[in-house]
């Protein structure tokens, strides 16, 4: 805290230099709650934080990419703290196939009670569920993972006061990670991305197999969805290195979702400079 402005700070670490001077990200309000979830697994890397600011009405819970130094608002808002939680997993499934799970698990009021809610994926924050869905307090969410790595658990565990006394209540989510001996691989669908690298625009190209409505998800390595497209019976996209903003994203390695009418498929790019 600094003239009654609590601000977040964060440092790197080399294994030969040590830790790097603090550097100042974030000094508007008061800021809280602050949460890291980091990873380095290929083809994946993740460098996130997420935290509740406070600005004299209203708390609301923002989030931090280290890697392009982008803080997303989330738009979570009330008027009582939210402590937020963030978890972020990236599951090989087959290669290059990966599933990624993402949540943000916090407590707000909802309906005159205070819930706990998650959801799931990080690009679309207000797309949230009630997970507790009780008219006592509930508050202060913790989410973690169990299991193995072919039966994973996601527990969300929180405390509840209810009848004159505070217990622990929790919420398990199993998600069974198995090879679909069903799939089609894409070199058979015959989804071809080009350039990659690319530097101003990718080209997404489908085959005649591709039938129907085609969506198109874009994700930075942190997981964020950054850009979207949805066409009928279009054989041909373009992207054009713009996020849904507008804004152009930054070198490094993307994410390319291809969601078609039965099937899913993951490529990875590489936008370069």
């Amino acid at each position: 805290t600094i003239n009654d402005s609590s601000r977040i700070y964060y440092a790197m670490y080399d294994d030969s230099l040590g830790w790097s001077e603090a550097i100042e990200f974030f000094s508007t309000g008061h800021n809280t709650s602050l949460e890291f979830e980091g990873a380095n697994d290929p083809p994946f890397s993740i460098n996130i934080f997420f935290w509740e600011n406070y600005n004299g009405t209203e708390w609301r819970i923002y989030g931090a990419d280290l890697d392009d130094l982008e803080i997303m608002d989330t738009e979570i808002v009330s008027d009582e703290p939210l402590f937020p939680d963030p978890i972020y997993i990236p599951i090989p499934v087959t290669e290059p196939q990966y599933v990624l799970i993402s949540y943000l698990t916090f407590s707000k009021e909802e309906n005159g009670a205070r819930e706990i809610f998650a959801n799931n994926g990080w690009g679309n924050f207000l797309d949230y569920h009630n997970i507790s869905n009780h008219d006592a307090i509930d508050t202060r969410p913790y989410i973690e993972v169990g299991g193995s790595d072919y039966k994973i658990y996601i527990y969300d565990i929180w405390e509840r006061y209810i009848n004159g006394h505070w217990q622990l209540m929790a919420s398990k989510l199993g998600l069974q990670v198995d090879i679909d001996e069903n799939i089609i691989p894409d070199t058979e669908c015959n989804i071809i991305l080009y350039p990659n690298p690319f530097a101003d625009q990718l080209t997404i190209k489908f085959s005649e197999l591709v039938k129907g409505g085609i969506r198109v998800n874009v994700y930075n390595a942190s997981g964020t969805l950054i850009r979207s497209f949805q066409e009928f019976n279009l054989k041909q996209f373009h992207w054009d290195r713009n996020s849904q903003h507008g804004r152009r994203v930054p070198a490094g390695i993307y994410l390319i979702e291809i969601i078609t009418e039965s099937q899913k498929f993951f490529k990875k790019v590489l936008v370069s400079n």
